[in-house]
């Protein structure tokens, strides 16, 4: 996702084939949220800043100040202190903050839930299948 401080107020908009970012626009947001193992969010979040190292570059040379903010989620849900930081330095108070990650964590929960209950049901089936001798040779 990419938020664009003032270019809401351009009135003619910007064309994407500009060399330079138009007057009023200064600050570009880069906001990516990454799914991953629950222990190995610091690899995930150094891979994030990796990727796109070169377009933070390409975006500054050409006027913006352009920022990356990478919000980790774990795969069970786990959301860290560093995703209530970035919420905070993109302008939310820390109520809105902590409102807007229990707004992530909550389907997470709920789809790394389902996911092992169908592991769960999977299984079942194929052990009754190996009990009936039905299992496929």
């Amino acid at each position: 996702m990419v938020m664009i401080e003032g270019l809401e107020d351009l009135e003619d908009g910007w064309e994407c084939t500009q060399q330079e970012a138009p007057g009023k626009v200064k600050n570009l947001h880069l906001i990516e949220i990454a799914h991953t193992d629950d222990e190995k969010w610091g690899p995930k979040l150094l891979e994030k800043y990796m990727k796109y190292g070169p377009l933070l570059q390409l975006l500054r040379g050409h006027g913006f100040r352009a920022k990356l903010h990478v919000f980790v989620v774990g795969r069970t849900g786990t959301v860290y202190k560093h995703n209530q930081e970035i919420l905070e330095q993109l302008g939310l108070n820390r109520k809105e903050a902590t409102q807007a990650l229990e707004r992530i964590h909550d389907p997470t929960v709920d789809y790394a839930h389902n996911a092992y209950q169908l592991y769960r049901r999977l299984r079942q089936e194929k052990r009754e299948e190996e009990m009936d001798g039905n299992h496929p040779v």
